[in-house]
């Protein structure tokens, strides 16, 4: 005779991320397929990644890359005519 059982669902979670410093960071959801945007205060720079996305791996779940940091801009000097 045939039993149709199933295993228990369990929802993969990444787990909240924290804003970088003099920046922010917007969170989808933290679960599978979840999508988190980094974004700098003026006057800062992305100093790698804008997006990460929320993967499975094996049996647990962890963020892609690694988390952004931002760095003030250069200053940038402009020279004008006389």
């Amino acid at each position: 005779m045939y039993t149709n059982s199933f295993l228990p669902s369990t929802v993969l979670d990444c787990g909240s991320l924290p804003a970088p410093s003099n920046g922010a960071v917007q969170v989808t959801t933290t679960i599978i397929g979840g999508i988190t945007t980094y974004l700098c205060n003026t006057g800062f720079v992305l100093d790698g990644v804008t997006t990460r996305t929320c993967q499975a791996n094996g049996l647990s779940a962890q963020w892609s890359d690694s988390a952004p940091q931002c760095n003030r801009e250069p200053y940038q000097l402009t020279l004008k005519e006389c």
